[in-house]
């Protein structure tokens, strides 16, 4: 389907692994928060979306020491794009 070394899959494993990171971040958070100590969510939305995102470096960091690049560069184009969002969210909205 994909070449191994094209920027639209990078992209699409940059946008996947930043959501289901967030996914997983919010659910522990609100069962540790909620149900486990009854009590408001222990980090805000804008420290999981910063761990989203840095979570996305590990594969930049793999496609680059096996040098895809084209990925790589998808990849680091859906970091700069969650960047963006969470520069927008915090000082926009």
């Amino acid at each position: 389907m994909f070449k191994r070394n094209h920027v639209v899959f990078g992209l699409l494993i940059s946008i996947v692994l930043t959501m289901a990171t967030f996914a997983l971040l919010f659910a522990l958070n609100f069962y540790i928060s909620r149900v486990l100590l009854d009590r408001n969510p222990i980090l805000s939305f804008n420290i999981l979306l910063i761990f989203s995102i840095a979570i996305n470096f590990l594969p930049l960091n793999y496609y680059t020491k096996v040098r895809a690049f084209n990925t790589a560069k998808g990849v680091m184009a859906g970091v700069f794009l969650f960047a963006l969002f969470y520069v927008y969210r915090t000082f926009f909205i």
